[in-house]
């Protein structure tokens, strides 16, 4: 690991030091206010990790071998990942409702949206309220805010764009690149003195976007960070949104509101559908932790591959057996 501390006047400055020294890959490591010969400066502490040689090993081509001889619902659950108890609970309520007649084929989704709390956008966007926008490192916090906060744009909505994440030297740029193809201008924001410098009309707009550095859940101590960040702000009128990949492992993924509590996140978005089959995941996480789902994402493309999760549309998902890749699509 390569680490260089940088002297400046202000963290705009540092960040573009870094950039040109460590490339977009470093990571901050610690700032703070020192007294320089000609008056106060910024001293910041970066980092980058440096290539090491390691010895080539010949790859294994590993195919599991899923049998898939039987097409029963409870068998297909089985093959998503979905909680026993869950799908106990979705064939025998699917099995009681055909009993008193009605259609197998509008059973599971009846079923799902009893189990699965869901919210329409409307519900879980408010307008005029501040949407923070949480999860672990790489789950697509910053691409699924952009893609949300256009659909506002076109709606005609002002929107205000702001990132807690100066951690990363290139997590800036990106949000800062999107806001200016859309004609508008994102703030990043690291002390109280910089959320003081951002202008009302950003935080006063139909749509505040708050995008925040990831959080691994194994450290708390950066989660009451972000607490700490988001109280001296002195934000009201909240709503959280967990990001959480649908491709994370299952119980990495349940573990995330847990993790995450000491925020209160208040709805679910999903992301990377377009690189799992396995929807397992999602609904163990929707229904132990209660929290509302509404968006899933299933792929880069932005203001595209954001997609209303309903009941419908994930009882579609889950009626047939996961496809593998190296199996042709049907």
């Amino acid at each position: 690991m390569k680490i260089k501390k940088f002297k400046t006047k202000t963290m705009q400055e540092a960040l573009s030091q870094i950039r040109a020294t460590l490339g977009d890959d470093a990571v901050i490591l610690s700032q703070q206010k020192i007294q320089g010969d000609n008056g106060p400066m910024l001293e910041v502490t970066a980092a980058v990790e440096t290539e090491q040689k390691n010895e080539t090993v010949a790859p294994i081509a590993l195919r599991p071998h899923i049998p898939k001889t039987t097409h029963s619902l409870a068998a297909i659950l089985n093959q998503h990942g979905i909680d026993e108890e869950i799908s106990t609970k979705v064939t025998r309520a699917i099995s009681a409702l055909e009993e008193t007649g009605f259609d197998s084929t509008d059973t599971l989704d009846m079923v799902l949206g009893k189990i699965v709390p869901f919210a329409a956008p409307a519900e879980a966007f408010d307008k005029s309220k501040t949407h923070v926008f949480l999860g672990p490192n790489g789950s697509g916090k910053t691409t699924t805010l952009c893609k949300i906060a256009v659909q506002k744009k076109f709606d005609k909505h002002s929107i205000g764009l702001i990132t807690l994440d100066f951690g990363k030297i290139g997590a800036f740029e990106q949000i800062n690149i999107f806001a200016k193809a859309i004609g508008e201008k994102a703030y990043m924001v690291s002390s109280k003195e910089d959320w003081d410098k951002v202008p009302e009309s950003v935080k006063n707009a139909d749509y505040l976007f708050i995008d925040t550095p990831g959080l691994s859940p194994y450290k708390k101590e950066q989660v009451s960070s972000l607490s700490n960040t988001l109280k001296e702000m002195g934000l009201k009128d909240l709503q959280l949104h967990l990001v959480a990949p649908g491709s994370l492992h299952d119980k990495e993924l349940l573990m995330l509101p847990s993790a995450y509590a000491s925020l209160s996140p208040d709805t679910l978005i999903f992301t990377k559908l377009d690189e799992t089959m396995h929807y397992g995941g999602l609904i163990n996480l929707a229904v132990s932790s209660g929290l509302k789902v509404c968006y899933i994402t299933d792929g880069p493309n932005i203001p595209d591959d954001l997609v209303e999760l309903d009941a419908a549309s994930l009882a579609q998902k889950i009626s047939t057996s996961p496809r593998y890749p190296w199996e042709d699509a049907a």
